[in-house]
């Protein structure tokens, strides 16, 4: 199936969240999509539901969302608005919404009015997933990169980076906003200072590494870590 949404050009989204990307050439949609992590909630993204059956959500941007729908819990149409339950963590509010495609079990739904104060935040707690699409593998470590011996090492032009070491407790480093956190086995990350990351913080580093195009083995494993320490530690 093949859906081409047209927009006018005065129309279009200037927010940095999109300026950053297209420069990269990460999104060339209108609007960035976000993929979310496979089982944290993180960064306060919102919860999805229809008539109280919450809704599996494979990505999401101020524009809209992709919902996968096996179940076909929104209907087989597309075209029709439909009212969706965005749970904010801190907030609770009905939208109403545009079914405007369909690839198999998933549908693609355009948001009709959702709020300009949402939309900011939302390009606010984006930002770390779209710098995760950034992020292209290097056929071996950087000669500029950090002195060590790597296994993988990926990085970006606005700096971020990930390496997966092969050293016997470390199991990689990520680079992030200027920020440096550590990584052991079996343990939640660290700061460069050894400070622990919140929960905020850790839930951005989720979703920076669910970002990762065509993620190999490694960074597989080491964003499914992640996932684990971090709903372990918030059930």
């Amino acid at each position: 199936m093949v859906w081409q949404k047209t927009k006018k050009p005065e129309d279009e989204d200037c927010s940095p969240v999109h300026t950053l990307a297209s420069q990269l050439g990460v999104e060339r949609r209108a609007s960035v999509r976000v993929q979310y992590p496979q089982h944290a909630h993180v960064c306060h993204l919102p919860l999805i539901s229809f008539k109280e059956n919450k809704l599996k959500v494979h990505d999401i941007s101020v524009g809209g969302c992709c919902i996968v729908d096996a179940e076909e819990a929104l209907g087989s149409s597309i075209g029709h608005e439909v009212a969706l339950d965005l749970d904010w963590t801190s907030a609770r509010e009905t939208i109403q919404c545009r079914i405007v495609a369909r690839v198999h079990d998933r549908r693609h739904i355009h948001f009709v009015d959702l709020s300009p104060r949402r939309k900011t935040f939302l390009n606010t707690v984006l930002a770390p997933g779209s710098r995760g699409q950034s992020l292209r593998k290097h056929a071996a470590p950087s000669p500029r990169g950090p002195g060590m011996e790597a296994q993988e090492l990926w990085s970006s032009m606005l700096g971020d980076a990930v390496v997966l070491e092969n050293a016997v407790h470390r199991l990689a480093q990520v680079q992030l906003s200027h920020q440096l956190y550590f990584i052991f086995r079996e343990s939640r990350p660290v700061k460069e200072n050894n400070d622990p990351v919140g929960e905020n913080e850790f839930g951005q580093l989720i979703l920076f590494l669910a970002n990762i195009q065509s993620p190999s083995t490694g960074i597989k494993n080491l964003s499914a870590l992640f996932e684990n320490l971090f709903t372990g530690a918030t059930r």
